[in-house]
């Protein structure tokens, strides 16, 4: 699922399928979560912060 709207689903769907073609990643075996503006790793008030917390997490599981 996406909690963050700014992420059009056709993207993260392109993704995982990317990851599913090359690499032969199952698809159960990947989740897309995210947090948006819920959990920043700095301060939004800076570019900086900003650029840091324009981030994406890929994440496999056996």
């Amino acid at each position: 699922y996406c909690r963050q709207k700014n992420i059009p689903y056709k993207d993260i769907e392109a993704v995982m399928g990317y990851l599913h073609n090359k690499y032969h990643i199952p698809l159960h075996r990947m989740e897309v979560i995210s947090y948006g503006s819920d959990h920043p790793i700095a301060d939004n008030s800076t570019g900086e912060g900003r650029t840091q917390n324009r981030r994406v997490m890929i994440l496999v599981y056996e």
